[in-house]
């Protein structure tokens, strides 16, 4: 009686042979090979590549006491706020002195940081700088209007102002921080008592100011209504007098 037939043993798999989990048996143990990239592309988004604090190389256990399948590393990008553009059209200043004609922006650094002064340059006593307010604080410091330029600015309007009827010879203003400044050419006439001269606004991250060139004046209430202002709201400087 002969002894029983081993059974044959299995044919060797190939060397590439896909192993259960699809991956070529000659890029195991490779850290650097192409599976990797197919499984960080298929992993959950909910997991996440944790490193210890220790700055070891750690290997998380899952709950059938078995190492996870290598996760692609997931980079956390934090939210950045897009800057925003220029308003279209309009000229933007920085660090130089320019003369105003009808619009122009101050540039992100004259407008976000430090103080915005407003000076009119006459040679005269009694005579008044006011500023209509609209959701920002005006401040008179002497003989110019400050504006704080870390705190929530709207709207302003900025306008001359008499004792009744009075004369002006042409004049300028000068709105300046730091080493920005805008001269803006202020026309002569009879003045009826407030008349309103420029008017600056947030847009975005600019400051844009803009000439009105009105050739109309009259009492406070009623360049209030015709800006759209509350005339309670407004800040004023007296006694002009420059050497």
């Amino acid at each position: 009686m002969q002894p029983p037939t081993p059974a044959p043993l299995p044919a060797d798999a190939p060397e590439d042979a896909p192993s259960e989990r699809g991956v070529p048996g000659s890029q195991l143990g490779n850290p650097d090979g192409a599976w990797l990239r197919v499984l960080a592309r298929q992993t959950s988004p909910s997991v996440t590549d944790m490193a210890p604090s220790t700055g070891e190389q750690g290997v998380a256990v899952g709950q059938g006491g078995e190492a996870p399948a290598p996760s692609g590393r997931v980079e956390v990008v934090p939210a950045r706020r897009r800057p925003s553009p220029p308003p279209l059209g309009v000229s933007v200043v920085g660090g130089r002195t320019v003369k105003l004609h009808r619009v122009a922006a101050l540039d992100r650094l004259a407008s976000g940081v430090g103080y915005l002064t407003v000076e009119w340059l006459v040679r005269r006593r009694g005579l008044d700088l006011l500023a209509l307010q609209d959701g920002s604080s005006v401040t008179p410091r002497g003989n110019t209007l400050t504006i704080d330029m870390t705190q929530p600015m709207n709207r302003v309007l900025i306008a001359t102002g008499t004792q009744g009827t009075m004369p002006l010879p042409p004049s300028e203003m000068r709105v300046s921080n730091g080493s920005t400044q805008v001269i803006v050419p202020i026309d002569g006439g009879t003045s009826l008592g407030v008349w309103p001269r420029l008017t600056l606004t947030r847009v975005d991250e600019f400051v844009v100011i803009r000439h009105e060139h009105d050739p109309l004046s009259g009492v406070l209430g009623a360049v209030a209504s015709a800006y759209g202002y509350d005339e309670r709201s407004f800040a004023i400087t007296h006694t002009h007098l420059l050497g």
